[in-house]
């Protein structure tokens, strides 16, 4: 504009407010949560068992075989076939030429639950136990002359070895109609181990080709055709057998989607901390590890080629290289494709950061047996140097119904139940339910599925081809979501470019996995517990459990105490009918609270139709506290090793969370973790709009508009926003996307031509921010601009502003009055013209501080220094806290006390603030803790092409 002196006059830039939900008040509790100092929790174990009677949870006297349930023929207790073949071998046996004694395998079905007592005493008789086999059978090692003594048993109600049907998996019907001389790969898993190697030979001379042998799951890895199958089927000592089956890939805004953004440049972005280092595996088609965005990591790669395609740095595909970018690529080659755990470097720490295993050839599928041999490597083969925290699968095997009992999804539980946390792809057979692939319909996988992360109507919805739950077993899965559609990451053939727009949950997983990398790296508990954590802070979406599992996975609500707060507890339970249980103080105000139990459940039996093997049950109690399995809300699946409850709006006061052994039918003890996660405020909160542009700009002028999203409470998910011109006149050129850059400030993206975006995930009291390039037309006149922005759980509102288009300036700049204004060319624009220019200060918010001009701190926790131990019996067990005594068990708090937060300017970030708050009850000073500033206005998105 031209002022009356004639010199150019900047236009004043006005702003304009609303709210999506005008009606729900902001959270008056601050962004950071509370603390419990310890003083008023207990912990504790009852001292006798409370057994609830065998059947309780509808178990039958059955054992259930993939090809259904099996109920023993009334009356018979031994079967005919297998006393029959003791009968053949206490012929054969010679003592005299040195042989052992005369042993049959067998599975042994029990009319109730197997006591210690009752156990111990079998296995005084010789009888060895092999594992659980559902409903209430185990595999079992007999001595042909300890037959009579269980037939007398009153507690046994049926020893027999599987017919032949019954240890074929379903998938190789086909092949044994057609017959002939097709060879294929298999897992041959056997009843208990093979120390001499004697059912290998056996094995062998069957016809089978044999390979390598898993020692601890006891199985072969084999091949042979259909009459080599049919041989070792008639063997007592084999209690399965499956196809390997082909595994192929589960194939950018997205990081702050899920609030990645809020962690770069932080001690939680994946970099070494405190003298520890994360070490990641990822089993994929191999990594160029030339890469400029892995420079990072240069001396801290190794790897495993498992196929027969040249070396695991040679990525023939593609798709490990994209993956691993979006873990953890530092975005050296360009900012804007930055991957979640960005931090993460060559240590120095570890000999090995970063393990690759090449489980996928050039077309796009695995190669014999190298999936079960990736994830072997993932195990470390019994070298805890090359044992990973955790890895990134982002592939699978596809089924329908699949229970989780697999060779493949038993390895899975097995290296969950060894601290090693498998984030696996649901997979892309979507929309149809009971699609998850193997092995992530795995108890010990933390099973992703997929959600888009763009788009006005599609943000934060299911992508239609993310692989359904339930489980064939019916737990649900996946776990949880975050985004992997038209996703960016690095190139297996350019060192410096990458490859757009990818899709699938094989995109989707590793955004999760680097999340629990930096979890891991902050905490350093337990895999269990980290995915307790994962699950229990997730953003419900409203999609459905076997859709969404519990939620899109946050970054923010997972690291910090955000409008609300959480604790994490780790111990182990004994026997059948042990109860432990922890009191925790909820506060006033809570609208919600979401517990969230997660057990390594031992490794299933093969071709069992139910992956569970120990049953925990959650119960949560108020008001009178009792130290029996009750409570007034409860979880007490018979399938699952994830149990959830949640409460709304509870009452202040003491809350006991009670974790119930329902059956312990594997091993002496059951470790578990559970989550307990409130929020203060509204789950639906406010999005606070803000809208800036210049009160007037001359014709055919250059300008800019800025919208800005604030969260009244929680976490308003998936932000889309966009701008129109109802009225026409203006010219929308882009926009500028902002996002938080690892140095603290904010760095930004502009796309050409694009009106609208995700803006991301955010926080209470933070903010998001874009801004739209505009240009004005020729025409004179009052035009106006109007900010859409909808979020999957905040609601939708509309903002708008006007602007006058206008070349002439008045007359009488200093004294605007309707009579003075005597410029004609714009009659229709002279009263509305002198409103907006008689105030030339920006309008600000009720707090007197401008939008933009404040910052929130958070805070991250150290771990305490160390704690009693744990009495003797548990001495295996991992404690989860190391802070003021608390016998017998351990908490580890994540929760930050309440504190006022200033206000400051958006660049503020990296203070810290060294005050050591007093606890309220006994003015003692709770534990200093590291604060980091995380600026409202520097979180802002990446972008797709």
């Amino acid at each position: 504009m031209i002022g009356p002196d004639g010199n150019p006059v900047a236009p004043i830039y006005e702003t304009t407010q609303k709210r999506t939900r005008p009606n729900t008040p902001d959270s008056n509790a601050p962004a950071e949560g509370f603390t419990h100092g310890g003083d008023g929790e207990s912990v504790g174990k009852i001292g006798d068992p409370f057994v609830l009677p065998f059947g309780t949870k509808g178990e039958r006297v059955a054992i259930a075989f993939r090809n259904g349930d099996f109920v023993p023929p009334v009356g018979e207790k031994v079967q005919p076939a297998l006393r029959l073949l003791a009968a053949q071998r206490a012929q054969a046996f010679n003592p005299a030429a040195g042989s052992s004694r005369p042993m049959v395998h067998a599975l042994i079905l029990f009319n109730e639950r197997l006591s210690d007592g009752m156990r111990a005493q079998m296995e005084a008789a010789g009888i060895e136990f092999h594992g659980f086999y559902p409903y209430n059978a185990y595999q079992a090692r007999i001595p042909v002359d300890a037959l009579a003594r269980l037939e007398a048993t009153q507690a046994v109600r049926w020893v027999g070895m599987p017919e032949p049907i019954q240890k074929l998996d379903p998938v190789l019907a086909p092949l044994m109609q057609k017959g002939g001389t097709e060879r294929v790969p298999l897992y041959v898993n056997l009843i208990g181990d093979d120390p001499s190697g004697s059912v290998r030979a056996t094995l062998q001379a069957a016809g089978l080709t044999v390979y390598t042998y898993h020692p601890d799951l006891h199985f072969y890895y084999a091949e042979g055709n259909a009459q080599a199958i049919w041989n070792a089927l008639s063997m007592d000592s084999v209690l399965f057998i499956e196809p390997v089956p082909v595994s192929t890939p589960a194939h950018t805004e997205s990081q702050p989607s899920i609030n990645a953004d809020r962690l770069w440049g932080t001690e939680f972005d994946g970099r070494p901390r405190d003298g520890r280092q994360i070490k990641i595996g990822v089993m994929d088609s191999g990594m160029n590890t030339s890469h400029q965005d892995f420079s990072n990591l240069s001396g801290g790669m190794f790897g495993y080629n498992r196929t027969t395609e040249q070396n695991w740095w040679n990525d023939l595909h593609g798709h490990g290289t994209h993956v691993s970018g979006t873990l953890f690529g530092e975005g050296n080659a360009q900012f804007r494709y930055r991957g979640f755990a960005a931090g993460f470097q060559e240590s120095g720490l570890e000999q090995f950061d970063l393990l690759h295993s090449k489980v996928f050839r050039s077309n796009g599928s695995s190669e014999g047996n190298s999936v079960g041999e990736g994830l072997e490597d993932m195990r470390g083969r019994g070298n805890n140097t090359i044992k990973r925290h955790l890895f990134n699968y982002s592939g699978g095997f596809t089924g329908t119904n699949l229970p989780g009992t697999d060779a493949q999804s038993r390895t899975v539980d097995l290296a969950f139940g060894e601290d090693i946390l498998p984030v696996i792809a649901a997979g892309n057979e979507g929309s149809n339910a009971g699609t998850v692939r193997g092995p992530g319909v795995a108890k010990g996988a933390l099973t992703v599925g997929n959600i888009w992360d763009d788009g006005e109507t599609t943000t934060d919805t299911m992508a239609p081809d993310s692989s359904r739950g339930p489980t064939g077993d019916n737990r649900f899965k996946p776990d949880v979501v975050a985004p992997g559609r038209w996703i960016d990451s690095t190139s297996n053939t350019d060192n410096s470019g990458y490859l757009f727009g990818w899709n699938g949950t094989s995109m989707a997983a590793p955004h999760v996995a680097g999340l629990a990398a930096t979890l891991k790296l902050h905490y350093n508990w337990p895999a269990w517990a980290i995915r307790a954590i994962l699950m229990g802070t997730a953003i419900d979406l409203g999609l459905g459990r076997n859709n969404q599992g519990l939620g899109k996975v946050d970054a923010l609500l997972a690291h910090y105490a955000w409008n609300g707060g959480w604790e994490t507890w780790f111990w182990a339970n004994g026997g059948t009918g042990d109860v432990r249980y922890i009191d925790v103080n909820v506060p006033a105000g809570v609208s919600r609270m979401r517990v969230t139990l997660v057990y390594p459940d031992p490794p299933a039996s093969a071709g069992a139709s139910i992956a569970l093997v120990n049953d925990l049950d959650l119960y949560v109690q108020t008001g009178t506290l009792t130290t029996n399995a009750s409570g007034q809300w409860s979880s007490l699946s018979a399938r699952n090793n994830v149990e959830v409850i949640e409460i709304n709006n509870p009452a202040a006061g003491t809350y006991r969370v009670k974790v119930y052994t329902y059956a312990l039918n594997s091993g002496s003890s059951q470790s578990w973790a559970f989550n307990i996660h409130w929020t203060f405020g509204s789950q639906s909160p406010n999005v606070n709009l803000s809208l800036t542009a210049p009160a007037a700009v001359k014709p055919s002028t250059n300008f800019t508009v800025t919208g800005t999203a604030s969260a009244g409470s929680y976490v308003a998910s998936g932000v889309f926003a966009q701008l129109t011109v109802p009225t026409g006149g203006l010219t929308r050129n882009g926009l500028t996307y902002f996002r938080r850059a690892p140095n603290g400030g904010e760095e930004s993206v502009y796309f050409s031509g694009v009106v609208g975006k995700n803006m991301g995930n955010i926080g209470h009291t933070l903010s998001r921010k874009f801004e739209w390039s505009m240009t004005s037309g020729a025409t004179e006149g009052t035009r106006t601009v109007r900010m859409s922005a909808s979020s999957s759980n905040g609601g939708s509102a509309t903002l708008d502003r006007s602007i006058i288009v206008d070349g002439t300036s008045p007359t009488n700049w200093s004294n605007f009055s309707p009579a003075d204004w005597i410029n004609t060319q714009t009659p229709t624009c002279r009263f509305r013209y002198r409103m907006c220019w008689q105030d030339s200060t920006p309008v600000r918010s009720s707090t007197g501080t401008t939008r933009l001009a404040r910052a929130h701190r958070v805070r991250s926790q150290r771990p305490p220094a160390p704690r009693t131990e744990p009495p003797p019996w548990r001495r295996s067990t991992r404690r989860m806290c190391r802070s003021t005594p608390i016998a017998p068990a351990h908490k580890r708090r994540s929760i930050s006390a309440p504190m006022t937060v200033p206000a400051t300017t958006a660049t503020a970030a990296g203070n810290k603030c060294a005050s050591t708050p007093s606890h309220p009850a006994t003015g003692r000073t709770s534990r200093p803790a590291d604060r980091s500033t995380v600026p409202e206005s520097l979180a802002l998105s990446k972008c797709a092409m």
